[in-house]
């Protein structure tokens, strides 16, 4: 349940960031400078959905209640999914996008 989560909030993210990409590339950006614009400008909405998910964990990784020690171990592990997962998705969506972007976009 926790890894289901974690995958439709990164894909969610990296659906954000390629279209902005995607949009800088039509408009005539090179590759690389349509990456970086995407990546500096989407990272903040992209770091707000991350902490609104980690936030909403809490309750849960506290395990608090009647039987809050069963779902505990979940919320933390959903807790400590976003921070490699944006990590990751920092350092090789920028990358992939110059790679895969079409011959003779941008100028």
């Amino acid at each position: 349940m926790g890894a289901i989560m974690c995958l439709g909030v990164a894909t969610a993210n990296s659906v954000l960031v390629v279209t902005f990409a995607r949009t800088n590339l039509q408009e005539g950006m090179t590759p690389v400078k349509a990456a970086w614009e995407a990546g500096t400008g989407r990272l903040r909405p992209v770091l707000m959905t991350a902490l609104a998910m980690i936030i909403g964990m809490v309750p849960m990784a506290l395990g608090l209640g009647e039987g809050g020690e069963q779902n505990a171990p979940l919320g933390r592990a959903v807790i400590g999914g976003p921070d490699p997962r944006d990590f990751c998705h920092a350092l090789f969506r920028p990358g992939r996008i110059q790679r895969f972007a079409p011959k003779g976009s941008g100028s």
